[in-house]
């Protein structure tokens, strides 16, 4: 199992908190824990040498997956303000 430390993705900082429980959603043989460290790191395992950088980016839909979502209606939604 390759370890690798997620510097930009500390504990206190909720948008980094949520991106590292989001690596362990869209790659299930992620790990993850926490440094020791005053603010808390995310530190991630995983199977094989490859970086988790390239892991992600491979795992992320491409445009023409995204287009396929149903993001908008058809109808537009009426506003009530």
């Amino acid at each position: 199992m390759k370890t690798e430390r997620a510097a930009g993705l500390p504990a206190d900082w909720l948008n980094g908190w949520l991106a590292a429980v989001g690596v362990t959603a869209l790659l299930p043989g992620v790990q993850l824990s926490w440094s020791d460290d005053a603010v808390p790191l995310a530190v991630f395992r995983h199977p094989g040498s490859s970086p988790l950088a390239e892991l992600i980016a491979t795992a992320l839909p491409d445009r023409a997956a995204l287009e396929k979502l149903v993001l908008v209606s058809p109808q537009p939604l009426p506003r009530n303000v």
